[in-house]
């Protein structure tokens, strides 16, 4: 019984490791996650938790708010 489970937690590890390694979006993924902490880090909020859409999704480029030339006065 014992050498079951050792075999089955064997072939876990072997297909999560294969399946990581062999994800298209590995490199898109990894990116992602250091561009979302630098926005998190930028932003001086804590980072939250996502999915990997949410993650890929925000490529552009954040401006900061002091950058921005917006009034709310009229003739401008």
């Amino acid at each position: 019984m014992a050498i079951y489970a050792v075999s089955a937690l064997f072939s876990f590890a072997v297909l999560t490791v294969g399946m990581r390694r062999l994800d298209p979006n590995r490199a898109n993924t990894k990116k992602a996650a250091a561009h979302k902490k630098e926005i998190a880090s930028r932003l001086g909020r804590p980072s939250i938790q996502t999915n990997v859409y949410e993650d890929v999704r925000p490529s552009c480029t954040l401006l900061p708010a002091n950058s921005l030339a917006i009034s709310f006065k009229r003739g401008l």
